[in-house]
């Protein structure tokens, strides 16, 4: 995978890391991504557990209700962000930011009451773009422009790496939940989830690292422009960062590029979806990963509500949630490095199918174990696909339309993550559960589960569409080279050497050796003895030949290095077999050539110091 497409190297990252001021940015954003992820978790697991004893549809309402707040701020304030970046210290928005959300998460278990758990879900989303904006604007006055792009690389790799991070702290406190109820009172209601607390702590961690970081002054010219994979991932739909004018006194434009990320959510997802599809290959990769998130969303969406029937909770729904994370960071990492023979479009496809099938398998057979297992093939199938599919668009992009493309592909992965999230409880209230009695066997038929295998036939229909726009013709099936690949043998046999009736003389040797005289007489006489014989030579036995031979042996109007000059006499070869050769061997004739190969490895390698194949 080239550099481009990696989300930021180990080499890189220490460079970046180094900087003391943007470490100290990074500290704070690893603490807010885990109290981000963190308080997701515990909201949606906290709307179940206080519509439980209701009508079971209203659970279902409550869960999607939580995910769906997330997704309105970042969409509605757009406008107001620049306009207050530009005036405000951005340290400040940050702290500010930080420690409201510390409190209104606090205050949710506090409170009890499932209004209050709506309202604050919608204020701290609020908070979200605001924070987000502020972040970005900070990295380029702490980083050389030279190492922006590995900056915000290292920023988006750590607020997806959270997730499975935020996934385990929560299923822990689950699990703990009985010991520390009888530690903390305040912890032993059913309402108080400790996993807010834990929120509130991550959050006012995050906003003393923040105050640490040197003040900047509202309105300082930035340094460079917001380089391309700007999207801070842990705050999934935050906007991006836009281009301000610098209030001095002749109004100065911050630089902008086609990689420069735009404020407005609903603006870079319309612009990015009228280029990004330019061709079929892009248009299915896309598609592809957009795919891989949706079924992520699924499993966010209803894990909660699927554990919940199988009794297993809290813990049951971090450990899922973990699962696909962890599954998906590891699919990531081992993407470049799984069945390195098989054509990379091919794994694409593969990983897509993969993760839809077992996703299906997960909804259609309520076990936890199972169900935990399936979702790491899950996370793992989809990671292979990203990590695949990235690499594959920067090789078919030009830079030009590579950032756009991949802040695109990055805003909207976050919106279908959460728009997933937030539909996928509608479906499985409206499917409801219903039990299913067959002689002596019973099957609950779960609607959560029946909303993860709609999921999961809807995530395959885009793998098999976008599996079609990024193949390309070969020799072999899919499910040969795949079986070949498995068995380590290659995937199509050896060819055999063509047959070729005829023969083949060469006669070498330097100048004045005599061998055009001997190539001459040998010619005759083999006539004479009834034999079809065609006499050649290199370089000149072709019309392309000829003029090559011209610019070889006419050197004094120009001067031709080594390597061109070996370049040529092989472009004549390549014409001289074609043209010359082959059709006569292939009529059974005998063919004498006044020197071959070994005068050009005698003459032009010794002078281009390199070796002619």
């Amino acid at each position: 995978m080239s550099r481009s497409a990696s989300l930021a190297a180990p080499g890189e990252a220490r460079n970046v890391l180094a900087i003391k001021p943007f470490r100290r940015l990074w500290i704070s954003l690893s603490l807010s991504s885990l109290g981000d992820w963190l308080s997701l978790l515990a909201l949606v697991s906290l709307a179940a557990l206080l519509t439980r004893e209701g009508e079971p549809i209203t659970q279902y309402f409550a869960v999607s209700g939580v995910v769906a707040l997330r997704l309105v701020p970042p969409l509605l304030l757009s406008p107001l962000i620049g306009a207050l970046a530009d005036r405000v210290d951005n340290r400040l928005i940050m702290i500010v930011g930080d420690v409201l959300r510390a409190l209104l998460y606090v205050s949710v278990p506090i409170v009890g009451r499932l209004d209050w758990l709506f309202a604050a879900a919608f204020l701290a989303a609020c908070v979200v773009p605001f924070r987000t904006a502020a972040k970005d604007a900070t990295v380029p006055d702490m980083v050389p422009k030279k190492r922006l792009e590995e900056a915000h690389r290292i920023n988006l790799l750590t607020g997806y790496g959270a997730a499975p991070v935020a996934a385990v702290v929560f299923a822990v406190l689950a699990a703990l939940s009985a010991v520390l109820g009888a530690l903390f009172p305040v912890l032993s209601t059913a309402q108080a989830d400790a996993a807010l607390y834990a929120n509130g702590v991550a959050f006012l961690a995050a906003a003393v690292v923040t105050w640490m970081l040197p003040a900047r002054k509202p309105g300082a010219e930035e340094s460079a422009a917001q380089p391309v994979d700007s999207v801070d991932a842990n705050e999934l739909t935050a906007p991006l960062p836009q281009t301000r004018e610098v209030p001095v006194a002749q109004p100065v434009q911050r630089p902008t590029s086609p990689s420069t990320p735009d404020s407005n959510v609903l603006r870079t997802l319309w612009q990015g979806a009228r280029f990004a599809g330019t061709t079929p290959l892009v248009r299915g990769l896309l598609l592809g990963m957009l795919g891989a998130f949706f079924a992520g969303g699924a499993v966010l969406g209803v894990g909660r509500l699927f554990v919940e029937r199988m009794a297993a909770g809290n813990a049951g729904f971090g450990v899922l949630v973990g699962a696909f994370f962890a599954g998906m960071a590891l699919g990531m990492f081992i993407g470049p490095r799984v069945l390195r023979d098989l054509n990379r479009r091919r794994l694409f496809g593969l990983s897509l199918g993969v993760s839809a099938v077992a996703l299906f398998c997960a909804g259609l057979i309520p076990n936890m174990v199972l169900a935990a297992g399936l979702t790491t093939v899950v996370g793992v199938g989809a990671g292979i696909a990203w990590a695949v599919g990235l690499g594959l668009l920067t090789q078919e992009l030009e830079e030009e339309v590579r950032g756009r493309t991949f802040v695109f592909l990055h805003a909207a992965a976050g919106v279908l993550l959460l728009l997933s999230a937030a539909l996928m409880p509608l479906l499985a209230g409206l499917i409801g559960d219903h039990p299913v009695q067959v002689r002596d066997l019973s099957y609950d038929f779960l609607g959560t589960g029946a909303a993860l295998m709609i999921a999961a036939l809807l995530a395959l229909l885009a793998a098999l569409f976008a599996y079609r726009q990024v193949s390309e013709r070969s020799e072999v099936s899919f499910s040969t080279e795949l079986i070949a690949v498995l068995r380590g043998v290659p995937a199509t046999p050896a060819k055999e050497a063509e047959h070729l009736p005829g023969t083949f003389i060469v006669l070498e040797g330097g100048e004045g050796a005599g061998k055009s005289t001997q190539a001459g007489q040998l010619t005759v006489w083999l006539r004479e003895e009834g034999f079809e014989v065609v006499a050649t030579r290199e370089p000149g036995a072709t019309k392309l030949g000829m003029r090559l031979r011209a610019l070889l042996l006419d050197k004094d109007d120009m001067s031709v290095s080594p390597r061109a000059e070996t370049l040529l006499y092989t472009a004549d070869r390549a014409e001289h077999v074609n043209e010359v050769i082959l059709p006569a061997l292939r009529r059974g004739a005998i063919v004498i050539s006044d020197r071959y190969i070994d005068s050009t490895i005698a003459y032009q390698a010794p002078a281009g110091s390199w070796t002619v194949r």
